[in-house]
């Protein structure tokens, strides 16, 4: 029978392993291309570092523009889903929430989402990290980029 994984504060960040592998391949070729500039000073040497440099940028900036896309996405998830689940009193302050705090509250259950949302507003908690930590039920988010 297949383990079946819980997620929760500790474990809920996700990395890509291929992205890992290939941030060091490119790292080492980064660094092999650096050493051949000092020593061969050759144009080759010059370009590969270059391109190294490149894709390095590239990976940083995709994984910029992903997470900055699914926070988006995020945000107007849990607005729509405060409105359901929010007293009145407390619907009417959606908008007041930032996106970090949005993403905090995300993996609080339905249930716990009106206190942890009057918690939040009332306490002034702005981090994303200090909300994960109050999060009394934790409904897993597998999609995560």
């Amino acid at each position: 029978m297949a383990e079946v994984k819980v997620q929760n504060f500790e474990n809920h960040v996700q990395n890509d392993p291929k992205m890992m592998v290939a941030g060091v391949i490119y790292l080492g070729a980064l660094v092999l291309a650096i050493a051949a500039i000092f020593t061969t000073m050759t144009v080759l040497a010059v370009a590969v570092a270059l391109m190294c440099i490149g894709g390095l940028l590239v990976g940083v900036v995709a994984r910029k523009y992903s997470t900055k896309l699914q926070d988006r996405i995020i945000k107007t998830e849990m607005r729509l889903r405060l409105r359901d689940v929010l007293d009145d009193d407390l619907a009417a302050r959606i908008p007041d929430y930032t996106v970090s705090q949005l993403v905090g509250m995300r993996f609080e259950s339905d249930e716990h989402l009106p206190a942890l949302a009057r918690k939040i507003l009332d306490d002034d908690i702005q981090s994303a990290k200090a909300i994960k930590q109050l999060v009394k039920d934790w409904q897993a988010d597998w999609h995560r980029v």
